[in-house]
């Protein structure tokens, strides 16, 4: 049986801090991950393990295939910023202890330092702080594939989406784009809609990128992806 997502990140980490030494030391990277579990082609179980400002989101339990004005998507995973209720517990306990200051800067992201980081939990940077933690928080979510929603979606990205679109408006601009064309997008033109998307609000294409996975009715989770599914360049 595969890993839960909690201890995949952290073989993760220690695979990185073995290859990668001394240069996770001074850098670090965030991890959002999600594992597929079907009891039956029906009742799927999603475990999803954040670590860091990526978020998952998905359309579960919302409106059906044949109702796209009702679909909208919502957040399994929760940003780890030190601005965020549960991690503001965590950090006022580190404050206290006299491992991390939490500053908002100028241009106002909170950060802690040393270090400057803007998220509180990541794997690496282990040379800045002690309170930025690599330990991942895992939600589970359960789906019931039925005749009027055959197949739901999961979106997974990093925050340079989430920092130019809300949840909110990725809704908006996939639900358009869907009501235009009579249908559900395929997973790969979702991916490349709400890339597209976030190019043109913000003028820039560091750190975004977008996951698309589609369960089906009928068609149990499966590890194997089409080409065309791994990667969407945009010229």
């Amino acid at each position: 049986p595969a890993p839960p997502p909690a201890s995949t990140l952290s073989l993760l980490k220690q695979m990185l801090l073995c290859r990668c030494g001394a240069r996770l030391r001074r850098g670090g990277t965030t991890a959002n991950c999600i594992l597929l579990n079907a009891d039956s082609s029906e009742n799927i179980s999603a475990f999803v393990a954040n670590c860091g400002d990526s978020r998952c989101i998905t359309d579960a339990g919302t409106g059906s295939s044949s109702d796209l004005a009702n679909l909208k998507f919502s957040n399994i995973s929760e940003d780890h910023r030190p601005t965020s209720r549960k991690e503001r517990t965590r950090l006022r306990s580190a404050e206290m202890r006299g491992e991390v200051n939490v500053v908002r800067d100028h241009m106002k992201t909170t950060r802690l330092y040393p270090g400057g980081l803007a998220v509180s939990r990541t794997i690496g940077d282990v040379s800045l702080t002690k309170a930025a933690i690599a330990t991942p928080e895992v939600t589970e979510c359960e789906v019931a594939l039925t005749d009027d929603m055959p197949n739901v979606r999961f979106l997974l990205g990093t925050d340079g989406i989430f920092d130019t679109m809300e949840t909110r408006e990725i809704t908006e601009v996939i639900r358009a784009e869907e009501e235009e064309k009579g249908e559900r997008l395929n997973a790969k033109d979702l991916a490349k809609t709400v890339l597209v998307k976030c190019l043109e609000k913000s003028g820039l294409s560091d750190d975004m990128s977008v996951l698309v996975v589609d369960v089906c009715k009928g068609k149990p989770p499966t590890p194997t992806l089409s080409p065309d599914a791994v990667e969407v360049r945009l010229d």
